[in-house]
């Protein structure tokens, strides 16, 4: 594994300035069947410390002008152990996760909760949103399970930011590294007022795999995707509940991951875009010409430079 020093881009910075106010890292959580020894995980969380170089790194603020990641050696992901009966509602250590902010300026920016439930254990990851995104978090999930299966996990190259993947050059960032340009505006670091948080409250819903390939089926069907048909599903129950939402329009921003554009699907960083989709004053549309159009509208229109002048949308 080779250690990371470089700025971030722009998604990156976007993600860490915004957890600079109100924490925006996110958690994830799996359901295991089985039980191993707490060595056994910690062992599992080296290696996939070592895999990846993301999980070893924080962020050099730079006085705010252009913050970088910087790998530490020697840090251990931390591991937090609760052993409860089958009773308890482990969704209480999600709420906690979320609650939790991180400080950007220690590494690892990553954290895992393990949750012992006689033969289950219920694992849970968080991590700050600069360094990984959904996708990410399924990443661990998976090479997690490699690990402790007994696996071999081979080391990872440090993911390069999409906006360098993508080729598009920051000046800015080139000119601050010559020592030629600084603004005097940033010569101050800015201050920000970091929102009184509110304990989130965690209700799990979950489908069966039964209903759930008859959704995607159904939806392949209507022309549509699984995404399209949960975006649908929000926007009529939401004005359903709230009535004021009938008479306006409702935006509806909606994250799309470019992993397989930038072709970094194995890879622990931030890879995603968003697109915000708008949904004019209720009409008498039934529910999956609602779908359809969340699928049109969520299809990207951003062309990158990509081979034989491809899409993202084609790509995707």
């Amino acid at each position: 594994m080779k250690n990371i020093n470089r700025s971030l881009g722009a998604m990156e910075k976007i993600f860490w300035l915004l957890d600079q106010a109100s924490q925006v890292h996110f958690v994830i959580a799996a359901e295991i069947i089985g039980t191993k020894t707490i060595s056994e995980w910690k062992e599992a969380l080296n290696t996939l410390q070592h895999q990846h170089p993301f999980l070893s790194v924080y962020i050099k603020n730079n006085g705010f002008v252009y913050p970088c990641f910087q790998h530490e050696n020697g840090t251990e992901i931390p591991l937090r152990v609760v052993e409860e009966n089958v009773n308890y509602r482990w969704e209480e250590e999600l709420e906690k996760e979320l609650s939790m902010p991180f400080d950007s300026t220690q590494a690892p920016l990553v954290r895992a909760v393990l949750v012992q439930q006689g033969q289950k254990s219920i694992f849970i990851f968080a991590s700050h949103h600069s360094i990984g995104d959904g996708m990410s978090g399924l990443i661990i999930i998976n090479d997690l399970l490699k690990s402790l299966g007994g696996q071999q996990l081979l080391s990872l190259e440090a993911p390069d930011s999409s906006d360098n993947l993508l080729g598009i050059t920051n000046h800015y960032y080139e000119k601050v590294d010559s020592g030629s340009f600084l603004l005097d505006s940033l010569k101050d670091q800015p201050v920000f007022i970091r929102r009184e948080e509110v304990m989130p409250f965690i209700e799990r819903l979950q489908l069966s795999s039964e209903f759930t390939l008859r959704l995607s089926n159904r939806c392949k069907a209507e022309d549509t995707t699984v995404h399209g048909a949960l975006c649908a599903a929000f926007v009529m129950a939401g004005r359903e509940i709230e009535k004021d939402w009938k008479n306006i329009p409702i935006r509806l921003v909606s994250p799309a991951s470019i992993r397989k554009a930038l072709g970094t699907n194995d890879n622990i960083a931030q890879y995603i875009v968003a697109k915000t989709i708008i949904y004019p004053e209720q009409t008498e549309s039934a529910f999956w010409d609602m779908a359809r159009f969340s699928k049109r509208e969520k299809a990207l229109k951003l062309i990158l430079k990509l081979p034989a002048s491809e899409s993202l949308t084609q790509r995707m």
